[in-house]
């Protein structure tokens, strides 16, 4: 059974569709599993008929060959007159191991959705846990967050700008920060270019380009050195 990893999903919405999809599953793979079961039962009373019949004598009911009809004394059947007993008891008895087969397949299939549900539902609490006023580092509930990382860490501002200090890495995954603070526009942008000239400044791509489209010849806003290792 190929599952999504749920471990890295933050869409609270998204891992309550896949918990309902799942569940759906479990309850028509419950439905096939217990109509198997019967069709198992149904098999092994057919052998034990055959196996518990004393064939030398004649018998008033009658017991059902693969084909449905009605096999007497006899031993006869209309749709295949050259079956024996024999080869009836061994056809249900094939039957029967394919049936027990499916079934302990589907019980394994079972056991690993029921797993994969509480690990959604683990999830659905883990997330819901950092609500969307929450940041996800200081645990504080903040106006505005800035989405972290290519997993969709929250955090609040000052905390990006702590993880940016540090090291340039998320603190919940350690992924690299796809959300930089530019100190032109006083925002977070996640296209930030770094080392724009020989001082290693740096700034969102965005206020890049505006100061190229004013004036061909820009130089850096900070402290005026040429800007390098830029191309339009």
């Amino acid at each position: 059974m190929n599952c999504p990893d749920v471990n890295s999903v933050h869409n609270i919405k998204f891992l309550r569709k896949l918990n309902v999809k799942y569940r759906i599953d479990l309850d028509t793979l419950k439905n096939t599993l217990k109509q198997k079961k019967n069709l198992i039962k149904l098999k092994l009373q057919h052998i034990k008929q055959i196996d518990d019949r004393d064939w030398t004598k004649k018998h008033k009911d009658k017991v059902h060959c693969p084909h449905g009809i009605l096999m007497d004394h006899s031993m006869k059947c209309s749709k295949c007159p050259g079956n024996t007993i024999s080869r009836i008891r061994r056809k249900y008895y094939y039957d029967y191991k394919f049936l027990k087969e499916e079934v302990e397949i589907m019980e394994d299939q079972l056991i690993e959705i029921k797993k994969y549900i509480n690990d959604i539902n683990s999830r659905i609490r883990v997330c819901q846990r950092y609500s969307s006023t929450k940041c996800m580092c200081c645990l504080s509930k903040k106006k505005t967050l800035v989405k972290g990382c290519v997993n969709s860490h929250m955090f609040c501002e000052e905390c990006m700008e702590d993880m940016c200090a540090d090291g340039d890495s998320c603190k919940i995954c350690e992924t690299s920060i796809i959300n930089r603070f530019c100190d032109i526009c006083n925002d977070f942008k996640d296209n930030f270019v770094t080392d724009i000239c020989e001082n290693k400044h740096n700034m969102c791509l965005t206020c890049l380009y505006s100061m190229f489209t004013v004036d061909e010849d820009a130089t850096c806003p900070f402290c005026r050195s040429e800007i390098i290792g830029f191309e339009d």
